[in-house]
């Protein structure tokens, strides 16, 4: 049991004396696996304490495990769950990878003399990169990623707010518990890999009755991120433009086909993987905790709609594997010839090929071809008789 908890300026603090708990970007923190530890942490306050909770996105999969720590809690919601504030112009620009770095010189130049400007990339790689670029192109800016040490990050953070210098290049790291005043324009010169992380990167800036905007690059190569930006801006009553729009179609259009895999949500964390039945009991157990608390269908909650992505993809796949069986029964019906071998139904598979079973055993029938039936043996031509040899 945890009795004390000691900061990071070295304070000590009694748990059992805390009345007042707060917890920012809650959300993540229960969806990161420190659920059993903040569990563990909030059984060891007074019983009668106030718990506040705050997040600009807070998906109902995650409210759940909240709801743990919480008794009998009041949701106060400003604007709407999940989504982007309305005083925040959004723009989103489909454009090549090569034309991307010109285009955003275009906007410094018009840009940099009016605040302060953020550009989220991807990687650490990325950020180092874009920010040795601008610097030989004239633009002096600063770095944030988490390759760089505490005191740097602190330091960095500090000379943008203090207006040293307008302009930061950094990863999501600076997507949440930045708060930056006069944050004129957010940048996403790397598309957001999910729906949630662009809700944090855009509401950067537009802050406390402020206006704002935030624009959006994306190419071709990323189109499976067009659909959540194409839900944000519905969400938020912006205009939607006609060719993310397109792309967007284009490639849902690919994934009901099973061309294509749509991406899941920024939830879910990374630790231990369920097998079939050990998720389906999970899955189970989710639904039943989420219909105690009440909980209907929210539009801003996505994993039920990528979860049925999912699951087109994977029923695609399974008639494939059937195609697949039918036409090696076809095969074996053709050598058929004078002398006859045997050999078991698993063998006709070649190595390599995709363990799917056989129309016989799948309850199929074809005309002239007898059904397989698992544990008995197949007749085969002699020009077949190799590969009914045992191995």
């Amino acid at each position: 049991m945890i009795d004390i908890l000691c900061t990071s300026a070295g304070k000590i603090t009694n748990l059992h004396r805390v009345t007042y708990l707060v917890m920012d970007e809650a959300d993540r923190m229960f969806d990161m696996g420190f659920e059993p530890q903040i569990t563990r942490i909030v059984q060891n306050t007074r019983p009668d304490r106030q718990t506040v909770l705050f997040s600009a996105t807070f998906p109902r999969q995650v409210e759940i495990l909240a709801r743990k720590v919480l008794d009998k809690p009041v949701e106060i919601q400003v604007g709407g769950r999940s989504v982007v504030n309305k005083d925040i112009t959004q723009l989103v620009e489909l454009r090549p990878e090569s034309e991307v770095f010109f285009r955003l010189l275009e906007l410094l130049g018009e840009w940099y003399e009016k605040g302060k400007i953020l550009i989220f990339v991807h990687t650490q790689e990325k950020c180092d990169a874009l920010f040795r670029d601008l610097l030989k192109h004239g633009y002096p800016c600063l770095s944030l990623h988490g390759a760089k040490d505490q005191t740097d990050r602190e330091s960095t953070i500090s000379d943008f707010k203090d207006n040293v210098c307008n302009l930061l290049i950094a990863t999501s790291i600076a997507a949440r518990g930045l708060d930056v005043k006069e944050l004129e324009l957010v940048i996403n010169f790397d598309v957001p890999n999910h729906y949630e992380d662009y809700v944090h990167r855009v509401g950067q800036t537009g802050r406390a009755g402020q206006k704002g905007c935030a624009i959006t690059f994306i190419s071709e190569e990323d189109a499976r991120y067009a659909p959540d930006l194409l839900k944000a801006l519905e969400l938020s009553e912006q205009v939607v433009p006609a060719d993310p729009k397109a792309l967007a179609d284009g490639f849902m259009v690919k994934v009901n086909q099973g061309i294509e895999q749509a991406h899941g949500t920024g939830y879910g964390g990374s630790g231990f993987k369920f097998n079939e039945e050990e998720d389906e009991v999970r899955r189970a157990a989710k639904k039943a905790k989420a219909k105690e608390y009440g909980f209907e269908e929210d539009k801003s909650d996505s994993e039920d709609e990528d979860e049925g992505i999912r699951k087109a993809g994977g029923q695609i796949s399974h008639q494939a594997a059937l195609a697949q069986a039918a036409a090696l029964a076809a095969v074996s019906k053709v050598s058929a010839a004078s002398t006859l071998t045997t050999i078991s139904a698993a063998q006709l598979i070649p190595n390599g090929a995709l363990p799917v079973s056989l129309p016989g055993v799948l309850g199929l029938t074809m005309p002239g071809v007898a059904a397989a039936v698992p544990g008995t043996e197949i007749p085969v031509g002699s020009g077949d008789a190799e590969l009914g040899q045992r191995h």
